[in-house]
């Protein structure tokens, strides 16, 4: 798992401790809703200053894997988690940036991977698509040979076995902004529901 940065937000001085607050416990729960779905093996990839998402993770017991060339892009980082895993029958790639990921659709996806794990599964809600995606064992070389700043838009544009499972609208929301992160704090008491039901 790939923790994201969030860019282009700033705070002011008194608006920081809240902002930090929100941050952590937006990593804390991204690992939490993975593990509480009983992967077998979770690797969090490491990105240079996030000590608290190390932290987090070696208390849980998961492998911890730093990635020592963030410049070389997400490639990098997708890359070190393949490499630091054991043979698998696929590979399920999530981004720091969506807090509000739902267990259950997490759940549906796999369940979907295991009915027949020839094929890429890929969740979307209405005309909207994103992650996180599961690869079969088959991709595994073209994701090895993936460079710089690029995911794994290239394999999926070139495969012809893929299902889209429908999931809540909840799991595909992620941060790429400002406005963003402002619309997850406006919707605190929904995300606290979510949180404390988990």
């Amino acid at each position: 798992m790939e923790e994201k940065e969030v860019k282009n937000i700033e705070t002011k001085p008194e608006e920081k401790n809240d902002t930090k607050k929100t941050k952590n416990k937006i990593r804390r729960n991204l690992v939490l809703i993975v593990l509480a779905i009983a992967l077998v093996i979770i690797y969090i990839i490491q990105r240079g200053e996030y000590l608290e998402i190390k932290e987090i993770g070696e208390n849980l017991d998961f492998k911890v894997v730093k990635n020592k060339y963030p410049n070389r892009g997400i490639s990098e980082s997708i890359k070190l988690g393949i490499k630091n895993c054991e043979e698998s029958e696929g590979y399920m790639f999530f981004v720091g940036d969506q807090p509000l990921l739902d267990k259950k659709d997490i759940e549906k996806l796999i369940n979907v991977f295991n009915e027949d794990t020839s094929f890429i599964v890929i969740p979307k809600y209405k005309n909207r698509f994103g992650n996180p995606v599961i690869y079969p064992k088959k991709y595994k070389e073209d994701i090895l040979n993936l460079e710089g700043d690029k995911g794994g838009k290239s394999i999926i544009k070139s495969s012809d076995k893929i299902k889209y499972v429908d999931v809540c609208e909840n799991t595909l929301f992620d941060i790429d902004n400002i406005d963003d992160f402002n619309n997850l704090l406006k919707r605190e008491t929904v995300y606290e529901k979510w949180h404390n039901s988990s």
